[in-house]
């Protein structure tokens, strides 16, 4: 099957070997119908040629819609690990999601001057447990607010009792500080959703990022691009068929000419 691609700017008055210059001048209808089938043949060349172009678009289409459905996967995969992480230190404390932006922010923004403060409360505890430190009643509340089993130590039943030693302290500290840790990495990938979510045409509502609209997400891309395939192997078979015809003229060309150049041998001859 002749390569269409490779056909280029070779001149339709010339077909392989065989050049029609002899017979321009001869009206003959072998001539004549030689000229008609390069005609078609070209006629066909560039249908193939533009299917082909329309064929490179899709892919590329087809490509991104692979990009998306794995970045998605990837942000759903990274979504868990840090909710699972989140959940060893305390867990949502109040927030109805992780990825809720407003919610997220917020609780970032009150956990930020809460470690801050523990951590000087460090530096002045003694390692022997041999002086007391004092919370603030902001930071003791918020402590107290945290489920018991991830920083025991620290948290305080008494209206009047924020008092702390070294070892309650260190451990205070080490749950927090992570805790603002995983928070902060949710605000970092919180943007790479938004950003995702955007570019796939994902909905948003409250602000709010959740698994059941990554998947959802996912189960819609995955359906373009199946229309996109189906799209390209319709148009492969259309390409195929151009290219029939664009030999079949082509061979029809060729053979008109050899029949014409035996006329004018034999004429010649007398």
């Amino acid at each position: 099957m002749t390569d269409i691609g490779s056909i280029g700017a070779r001149s339709v008055q010339t077909l392989g070997d065989r050049s029609v210059s002899n017979l321009e001048h001869t009206g003959s209808v072998q001539f004549m119908y030689a000229m008609l089938q390069m005609e078609l043949a070209q006629s066909n060349k560039n249908a193939a040629l533009d299917k082909i172009d329309g064929i490179k678009a899709a892919q590329e289409q087809s490509k991104a819609y692979t990009q998306q459905i794995n970045q998605c996967r990837d942000l759903m995969l990274q979504m868990e690990d840090l909710q699972t992480e989140l959940d060893e230190v305390g867990g949502n404390n109040g927030m109805s999601s992780l990825f809720s932006k407003s919610e997220l922010d917020a609780e970032v923004e009150t956990l930020t001057p809460i470690v801050e403060e523990v951590a000087d409360l460090l530096a002045e505890a003694k390692d022997d447990n041999s002086n007391l430190v004092y919370t603030s009643w902001t930071a003791q509340d918020y402590i107290n607010g945290l489920p018991s089993e991830v920083i025991f130590d620290m948290q305080r039943g008494g209206a009047g009792d924020h008092q702390h030693l070294n070892y309650e302290v260190q451990i205070g500290y080490d749950v927090l500080s992570k805790r603002l840790e995983v928070l902060q990495q949710a605000q970092s990938l919180y943007t790479k959703l938004e950003s995702m979510c955007e570019s796939a045409g994902i909905t948003i509502n409250g602000g709010a990022i959740t698994l059941d609209s990554l998947k959802s997400a996912i189960a819609n891309l995955e359906g373009e691009q199946e229309t996109v395939s189906a799209d390209i192997q319709q148009e492969m078979v259309f390409v195929q068929d151009f290219m029939g015809q664009y030999n079949a003229y082509t061979q029809g060309s060729s053979s008109a000419i050899s029949e014409a150049n035996e006329t004018l041998k034999t004429l010649a001859r007398g």
